[in-house]
């Protein structure tokens, strides 16, 4: 992904983390649990628990779904992607920002996912989620923006 990223982006990725919007994450665990403890009636209120949990993200065409969130020297660039069958890859450039305006990078905690908040000096935010065999890549990306 970093190599499509870099020659998308015309510009070397220096770290980089696959995440996802906000809720994709939740709704997907909690559907499938509620499905196997309660059958149907489980699921259709697991969805619905779901709905609630989910926090609505402010990403172009209200993208929902796999993302890589790449950072080079100048920029910071959010980017669709999908699951392959043996890796992940990059779709389409979402958005893209100067790395001065980012004003944090917040990873909180969760056993199986953790919530990922990007913030920008304009007053835009990203909610993600870091599926927790990835958050340490989440951790690499902060470190490597230096917020």
């Amino acid at each position: 992904m970093e190599k499509q990223a870099t020659q998308m982006l015309g510009e070397q990725v220096t770290a980089g983390a696959v995440l996802q919007t906000a809720g994709t994450g939740g709704a997907t665990a909690i559907g499938a649990g509620s499905a196997a403890i309660g059958g149907a009636l489980g699921r259709v209120a697991g969805e619905a628990l779901a709905g609630r949990m989910a926090k609505p993200g402010s990403f172009p065409n209200n993208y929902k779904g796999l993302l890589y969130v790449a950072a080079t020297e100048t920029r910071i660039a959010i980017f669709s992607a999908k699951r392959g069958l043996l890796k992940n890859s990059v779709k389409e450039l979402l958005v893209t920002h100067p790395r001065t305006a980012i004003t944090s990078l917040e990873i909180g905690g969760g056993a199986l996912v953790s919530g990922v908040t990007l913030a920008l000096s304009d007053g835009t935010t990203y909610a993600m989620e870091a599926p927790r065999a990835v958050k340490g890549k989440a951790q690499k990306l902060k470190a490597a923006l230096g917020v």
